[in-house]
């Protein structure tokens, strides 16, 4: 999912209640939305889950906004009967066209919520959060759509208000902290100085990480972004320092993924490295004692006689034959391979 779009729903469900899609079936343009946690739990109430047809109209009934331009949040208690029992006397083929739009509405909006972090540090989020303090989301006076208030708060908005409070109890924190300060400057400039130009560090830190999060939505899609346009396949890449909380999760996040850090490249890299120069030497290795071989075996240096096998060199080799007891090559040549024999034996450990 793109990052605009996520923000786009994610606005919605922070700034309505929900997010919304419109279809047309037949000449009715219906309009349906999310369903909130606590319209989830109701929907539970009016049917057993064995019951699955009934547990369909139930939902369908909770997610309809509009009918033809009628909003169906008012009176909220008498709509949900009413359209009750519409759905249930509608055909299968409507109901499969609605809940067809529902699943792909909920997935949509369920996606959009991995997006909340990067959503919670952009202007747009900080600004509304400043107005409302998270508090009468769903008055209408808020949302400007009747019926708002019936609908109990979703879990994005819920979170939302959470990681706003998380930040504004950050911005007390720095202004006591800058207050104390203030104050032991008086008896240690020095120390406070130091001090001071370190929580600058920490929090320039942290307001680069978070204005990049704002950016690309999440850390993760953050990693997936950088990766590609260096030409990297997306998973496996220098992941940046940690040098935050933020960043600190990020990275456990993607070690619980499959995904590997520095140091795991780094090992990878050293044991590629090793084994590679490992097969080279036992290639070269080979290369030799074939060469050794061959021209030996195409030596031949008194006529009228064989070269000696390969079979019988190794055996030889390993103390199991006497060449003098086989008819190869002369006295010259079992000098060789006596001098041969006393030189591999020395180097046997």
């Amino acid at each position: 999912m793109k990052v605009a779009r996520a923000y786009n729903i994610l606005t919605n469900l922070i700034q309505q209640g929900f997010d919304a899609v419109g279809l047309r079936y037949h000449g009715i343009y219906i309009v349906l939305k999310t369903l909130s946690s606590k319209e989830t739990r109701l929907v539970k109430y009016h049917a057993s889950e064995d019951d699955t047809f009934s547990m369909r109209v139930y939902e369908l009934a909770y997610a309809t906004f509009m009918i033809n331009g009628d909003n169906f949040l008012e009176d909220r208690s008498s709509n949900i009967k009413n359209l009750v029992e519409v759905y249930k006397k509608a055909t299968p083929a409507f109901l499969d066209v609605l809940q067809g739009a529902l699943n792909e509405l909920q997935a949509n909006a369920a996606e959009a919520t991995e997006y909340l972090e990067g959503y919670s540090y952009t202007d747009k989020s900080r600004g509304y959060w400043t107005s409302t303090k998270g508090s009468g989301l769903l008055l209408e006076s808020t949302t400007g759509i009747q019926g708002t208030s019936s609908l109990g708060i979703n879990t994005t908005q819920a979170a939302w208000v959470i990681r706003n409070d998380i930040m504004d109890g950050e911005v007390k924190q720095d202004r006591d902290f800058g207050n104390s300060l203030f104050v032991a400057s008086a008896s240690n400039p020095e120390g406070v100085k130091k001090t001071t130009q370190s929580v600058k560090n920490s929090r320039e830190m942290l307001d680069t990480d978070r204005a990049e999060l704002a950016m690309y939505g999440n850390a993760e899609n953050r990693r997936r972004i950088v990766a590609l346009s260096q030409g990297k396949d997306g998973k496996n890449v220098w992941t940046a320092d940690i040098g935050t909380a933020d960043s600190m999760v990020a990275q456990l996040d993607r070690e619980m993924q499959g995904y590997r850090d520095r140091h795991d490249l780094f090992i990878e890299k050293h044991e590629k490295a090793q084994t590679d120069k490992i097969r080279a030497a036992q290639a070269e290795d080979a290369r030799k004692a074939k060469e050794l071989r061959d021209k030996i075996k195409n030596q031949e240096v008194f006529q009228g006689h064989r070269a000696v096998t390969k079979e019988e060199m190794d055996a030889h080799i390993r103390g199991e034959i006497d060449l003098k007891q086989v008819d190869v090559v002369g006295g010259e040549a079992q000098g060789m391979f006596k001098r041969g024999k006393r030189v591999l034996s020395a180097r046997r450990p």
